[in-house]
């Protein structure tokens, strides 16, 4: 899990009146949840694939994790000194009522504070809230990953494509799940050079 502190709004609701805000960013850097891509038409490259991205397909494991960090990051919040309160509208819709709710206030709390008691009704509107709002980083991969056939794999540890005679991936693509740093497609390349290299029998490659 990733999370951090911007000083600035990072919404997009453009009815937010303009002001000094802070805002709390998170995501799961090991999702368990998983989407599909798949070609529709073999003789149309042009054609839509059939897509899914999966967000959040394996509730009970991701949204656990969400849940948590959202009430973290919510307690460090308001412990701030610049701490106001919240925007309503940018949070899980909590029950009338419940300790929970947000709102403006006037400074922060404590940092000996008693920690905001989430009931089960207010549980359930955090995770209706991660599956309203819930969205990519822009670091997916295994779109072609490289796994067992029978655990929806695409290539084999040669690079072929399960079912396809003379096809290779040699890219990102291949990642068969998410580790906690910039992959890079360096290690793949070079890898990737000496496998086509001794299946060609070129000399001095090892």
């Amino acid at each position: 899990m990733w999370a951090g502190i911007l000083s600035a709004y990072t919404g997009m609701d453009p009815n937010v009146p303009r002001g000094k805000y802070f805002s709390i960013a998170y995501y799961t850097e090991y999702p368990i949840s998983t989407g599909r891509v798949h070609i529709k038409a073999a003789q149309d490259p042009y054609a839509p694939p059939d897509f899914e991205p999966g967000f959040l397909n394996e509730l009970a494991a991701d949204l656990h994790v969400l849940r948590w960090t959202y009430k973290h990051m919510r307690e460090i919040a308001r412990r701030m000194k610049l701490y106001r309160g919240e925007i309503p509208s940018h949070h899980p819709h909590f029950p009338i009522g419940s300790a929970a709710t947000t709102g403006k206030r006037i400074g922060p709390d404590a940092m000996n504070s008693v920690p905001i008691a989430y009931t089960d009704e207010d549980n359930k509107a955090i995770d209706d809230f991660h599956r309203r709002t819930v969205e990519t980083t822009w670091h997916s991969l295994g779109a072609c990953a490289m796994k067992p056939r029978e655990r929806n794999g695409v290539v084999d540890s040669n690079l072929n494509v399960y079912g396809v005679q003379d096809l290779k991936v040699a890219d990102l693509s291949i990642g068969s799940t998410l580790v906690q740093i910039h992959n890079t497609a360096l290690v793949i390349g070079e890898k990737a050079a000496v496998i086509v290299a001794r299946e060609l029998s070129i000399k001095g490659v090892n």
